[in-house]
């Protein structure tokens, strides 16, 4: 599929990535990202990956701002070789395609619940030709109560899940103690009166504390964006996550 985002406008891009983000896009991974934007707009005529008017908001909104969480690796792991990280509800890849694009040694798990997505996932996987990529048809409450999964990766990547209690409870059983979960809020949601002073009370049943933040603006949007850093102190008490669709109904 033709692009609509001319050279001049990756250009600008890049150097926007390494500015901001302390991200430097090599050539080979340039032609990777934009091999993922044709995908994601090839699919996205068939099933509804991804919301986007123009080609150039995917370029910001979706794979820039998803380098953030490139940043937040690197801030700390340093030299990010064989990091475990899963992506949960992750949905058209996003944040965890583009950061495993940028890292490459990562080791990355995809989770997302729609079948038809993880088709799509496994497509742009292979056409970018990743390595040590697992896609994963669940749920994050399904596979937080599996041996396999639970307190097994450094990073746990959560974008796209709205509402941030029922998001900490899924989210952080997968993390590993000492691991890092990062939450993707606009400004206004982490600071507001449903941000971090809402969940209080998760957290220390999570056995959890916010120790950091990395707040961003990206052209062409008119909010800023901040990553939230959660750090797992403790091991989760055993009843966490609680059955599907018990954390959103009865929140922490």
């Amino acid at each position: 599929m033709e692009s609509l985002i001319t050279q001049e406008l990756w250009l600008q891009w890049r150097e926007f990535v390494e500015k901001n983000f302390s991200i430097l896009v090599s050539e080979t991974e340039m032609e990777q990202f934009k091999t993922f934007l044709a995908t994601l707009v090839e699919w996205n005529e068939k099933m509804n990956l991804v919301s986007f008017r123009t080609q150039e908001e995917i370029l910001w909104r979706h794979f820039a701002d998803s380098l953030a969480g490139a940043y937040m690796i690197r801030k700390f792991f340093p030299g990010p070789e064989n990091v475990s990280v899963i992506d949960i509800g992750t949905g058209a890849g996003l944040p965890g395609i583009p950061v495993k694009i940028v890292l490459p040694d990562i080791h990355l798990t995809l989770l997302e619940s729609t079948t038809k997505k993880c088709t799509f996932l496994e497509d742009a996987v292979s056409r970018l030709g990743l390595k040590n990529v697992s896609i994963i048809n669940d749920r994050a409450e399904a596979i937080g109560q599996t041996p396999v999964h639970r307190a097994s990766y450094d990073v746990v990547f959560s974008r796209a899940v709205a509402k941030f209690s029922p998001n900490l409870e899924i989210a952080i059983p997968l993390s590993r103690r000492e691991g890092r979960t990062f939450i993707f809020k606009t400004e206004s949601a982490a600071t507001g009166p449903e941000g971090l002073p809402s969940v209080e009370k998760a957290l220390t049943a999570l056995k959890t504390a916010p120790d950091d933040r990395f707040c961003y603006s990206l052209p062409g949007t008119e909010h800023r964006y901040c990553i939230l850093s959660f750090k797992k102190t403790g091991d989760t008490p055993a009843q966490y996550p609680r059955r599907i669709g018990i954390p959103e109904k009865k929140p922490l």
